[in-house]
C-alpha cells in the first residue's frame, strides 16, 4: 500500500512538472484572452517529459481516448474577466472608441491589453491559478479511475 501511495506521489511531482513547463507566459494570455465555453488540454506523451496545450471548444471531446488531452480544464472566458486588474495604472477607457488608451497613447480592445500583460507584467498568480486548476483536475480523474478500477496501481 505505501509503494502505490509513493507511485502516486511521484506521478504527480512528475506530471507537476510537465505542466509547470507547458504553461507560459503565451498560453497564460491565450486562457486568459479564450471564450466562455473553451477548454485549455494539456496533451502528454506516454513515457516522455514533453507536452502540449490547445485551447478551444472541442478539447477534450476527442473521439479516441488516446488522442484526448491528459488533463482539461474550463477557461474562464474573457468576458468573465475583472477588466481593472488588467488595464488600471497604464490606460484609461476612451467610452467614444470603446478602446483602453495607453500612456503612449496607443488603442487597445481588452484581449491586447490581457495579452501585454501576459508579455511585459507579472502573471505569476494567474499562471499558479492554471496550473493549481490543471492538478486539481489530474487528481480528481486519478481519484475517479481508482473507484472504477480499484485493483490497478
Amino acid at each position: 500500500m505505501a509503494e502505490k501511495k509513493q507511485d502516486t506521489a511521484g506521478n504527480r511531482e512528475r506530471i507537476e512538472s510537465i505542466i509547470r513547463e507547458a504553461i507560459t507566459d503565451e498560453i497564460v494570455g491565450q486562457y486568459l484572452t479564450a471564450q466562455w465555453g473553451e477548454k485549455l488540454g494539456v496533451y502528454m506523451d506516454v513515457g516522455s517529459t514533453n507536452a502540449s496545450v490547445a485551447i478551444g471548444e472541442s478539447i477534450g471531446k476527442e473521439i479516441a481516448e488516446d488522442e484526448r488531452p491528459a488533463v482539461v480544464i474550463n477557461c474562464p472566458g474573457i468576458g468573465n474577466i475583472d477588466d481593472s486588474y488588467y488595464t488600471d495604472g497604464w490606460t484609461t477607457y476612451d467610452d467614444e472608441k470603446a478602446k483602453y488608451i495607453t500612456e503612449e497613447g496607443e488603442e487597445l480592445d481588452f484581449d491586447e491589453c490581457v495579452i501585454r500583460c501576459c508579455k511585459e507584467g507579472d502573471i505569476e498568480d494567474d499562471r499558479e491559478t492554471i496550473i493549481e486548476g490543471l492538478l486539481q483536475s489530474w487528481q480528481e480523474d486519478q481519484e475517479e479511475r481508482k473507484m472504477f478500477s480499484p485493483d490497478e496501481p
